[in-house]
């Protein structure tokens, strides 16, 4: 179980909560979650998350990293416009941040 403030994410479950009230995510939601959860603190590009979650690399759907990370932010994020928990380094990828 991973522990960042009040987000709680179950590995062995595959189940997130915030404030005790679960976070309804796909399974490919939970899995980039989980990922960068896992690694906070690491930076990693769109293509470095394709290969990670998928398996392979995926040539061309770099984008579709970027439509989770605004799905995942929606039901993740208490202010999906301000993220605390998963933040876009420019240029670089995405992080999950260490302190929340």
């Amino acid at each position: 179980i991973l522990q960042f403030g009040e987000l709680e994410i179950d590995g062995n479950r595959r189940k997130i909560t915030r404030r005790g009230e679960l976070v309804n995510l796909t399974a490919r939601e939970f899995d980039l979650v989980f990922f960068l959860a896992s690694h906070a603190g690491k930076p990693f590009s769109r293509e470095q998350l394709n290969a990670a979650v998928y398996g392979h690399e995926v040539v061309g759907y770099e984008r579709s990293i970027t439509s989770q990370m605004n799905r995942i932010r929606a039901k993740l994020e208490p202010d999906p416009t301000n993220p605390t928990y998963i933040v876009t380094l420019r240029g670089v990828g995405y992080l999950f941040t260490e302190n929340n």
